[in-house]
């Protein structure tokens, strides 16, 4: 297909899955939240419990513990169903931004879904995807045939950094924090959950406003 023959309409439907890909991110940004309240009362309880001030047993202490699990099970269910159709998004949106602008993309179409899971890579192909994507979405990337050409979107790189952070937050949490289970170790992993959260929050924010953006400038 010649730069001529491009066609000047995405070629696939994008704001169904949009709509739907940032209503259960919208949810998982809430039940990250709902899991944060669990574990600062799953801390107030054992705090409690050791402390023996508010006459609790131990099966207050283990349904305390369920909560918290049952909240992270939820968490991690609607986190994966907003990824797949996350995914399923970006995908589109990357065909779409090819027919839309003959510019050149850094990573090659497989690594829209691929980026995220490949090890040592995941740390910024997925970045790169979404960057090229918007830029190639662009109404002046028509007539471009390289994307180096045009500055990157500030908003698309602090949402990925915020995303990053949050994330690597989140790991510590689960694999030093919390490899040995006590008061303390659960008052710490409260508080770095609750940062690493916000910092989820607001890359949930950010990345409703890449959708968003993206979606209307391949519509126009």
């Amino acid at each position: 297909m010649t730069e001529q023959q491009l066609p000047t309409r995405p070629v696939l439907p994008l704001r169904g899955t949009a709509t739907g890909a940032c209503a259960l991110i919208v949810l998982s940004a809430l039940a990250g939240m709902a899991v944060t309240v669990t574990d600062w009362h799953t801390s107030s309880v054992a705090d409690a419990y050791i402390d023996d001030n508010a006459g609790l047993t131990i099966e207050d202490l283990r349904a305390a513990e369920r909560l918290t699990s049952a909240a992270a099970w939820v968490h991690l269910g609607v986190t994966l169903l907003a990824a797949c159709l996350f995914l399923l998004w970006s995908r589109r949106a990357r065909a779409n931004a090819e027919a839309l602008s003959p510019a050149r993309h850094r990573r090659a179409r497989g690594w829209v879904i691929g980026g995220w899971f490949c090890p040592v890579v995941n740390f910024w192909f997925p970045y790169q995807v979404v960057s090229d994507i918007e830029k190639a979405s662009r109404p002046v990337a028509r007539a471009e045939t390289d994307l180096t050409h045009l500055p990157a979107s500030p908003l698309v790189g602090r949402w990925w950094a915020v995303l990053v952070a949050g994330v690597a937050l989140d790991q510590y949490v689960a694999h030093v924090v919390l490899r040995t289970v006590s008061a303390e170790s659960l008052r710490e992993a409260a508080r770095l959950t609750t940062v690493a959260t916000a910092l989820q929050a607001i890359a949930a924010g950010m990345v409703l406003l890449i959708v968003r953006r993206i979606t209307v400038a391949q519509d126009a």
